[in-house]
């Protein structure tokens, strides 16, 4: 199969026979935002080669969500080899699979990709995003910026904070929009989104989003209390209805690292 896993037993037994689609879809996505920041050849070089390995298995790939993971990677990987007609290839077929769940599903009410937000929602408006650009399609671009404008929307309460989709009972269409639990996850999955959108149009309103989406962070937040905890060097793993989650996961502590660099990147770009 080529396909990535992630569950393995304490004696070292894989356990499952083909890993999920979110795990080859996330390795992807790294293996390509590896080979755009290795910090030295040899670590380029491997996930180079690993990425050539596992682009034929992107055929078995359904679901939304996997699917734009894998075109942030792809994008992230043309970055350095612009003129690779294989990955260009699957971009191409990849991002369009991403564009027609949007095309199928979204109304002038709900211009989304499906009839619910889960988790990882802000990397399907960024997959479009990266291949509109890439791919030099308007509309595909377009599309994207329309589609993270509305979650980005969506996600803002009353006091000018971010209000992100809780997992609880996430959000529906036609439904009630569940506040807890919240994510560091989520955020740094719309900041990389905003991002991607200031370093396409250079509109100045995806930098402001961008920072009210860091701000949740440090306590701009339903519950007004920061997520970090500075003297363990940990993140909150989530913001519940009464309080933080005082456990501090890696995905957690990564969302809220990587989400202050990416503020940097939108700074470096505005700077004269």
């Amino acid at each position: 199969m080529g396909r990535f896993r992630n569950f393995m037993s304490y004696d070292r037994q894989w356990l499952e026979s083909v890993g999920s689609e979110d795990a080859h879809a996330q390795s992807m996505w790294g293996l390509g935002v590896a080979v755009r920041y290795a910090p030295n050849p040899s670590v380029h070089h491997l996930a180079k080669i690993l990425f050539h390995q596992a682009l034929p298995a992107l055929n078995s790939l359904t679901h939304s969500r996997p699917l734009a993971f894998c075109i942030v990677g792809l994008a992230s990987y043309l970055h350095d080899y612009p003129d690779d007609p294989i990955v260009y290839g699957w971009l191409d077929q990849l991002s369009h699979k991403v564009w027609a769940f949007f095309h199928r599903h979204s109304s002038t009410e709900w211009p989304w990709f499906e009839n619910h937000l889960t988790y990882s929602n802000a990397k399907l408006p960024h997959a479009l995003i990266c291949a509109g650009h890439f791919l030099n399609n308007q509309a595909m671009l377009q599309d994207g910026l329309h589609a993270l404008d509305w979650l980005f929307r969506i996600q803002v309460s009353q006091e000018n904070t971010l209000s992100i989709i809780g997992n609880k009972h996430w959000y529906f269409k036609g439904a009630e929009k569940s506040d807890f639990d919240q994510q560091p996850v989520e955020a740094i999955s719309l900041i990389d989104a905003l991002a991607e959108a200031f370093a396409q149009t250079r509109d100045e309103k995806w930098r402001t989003h961008s920072h009210l989406c860091l701000g949740w962070f440090y306590g701009c937040n339903a519950l007004n209390t920061p997520m970090p905890d500075l003297q363990t060097g940990g993140c909150s793993d989530g913001l519940e209805y009464e309080s933080i989650s005082y456990n501090q996961g890696a995905e957690s502590t990564l969302s809220w690292l990587l989400s202050g660099l990416r503020l940097q990147e939108i700074e470096r770009f505005t700077c004269p």
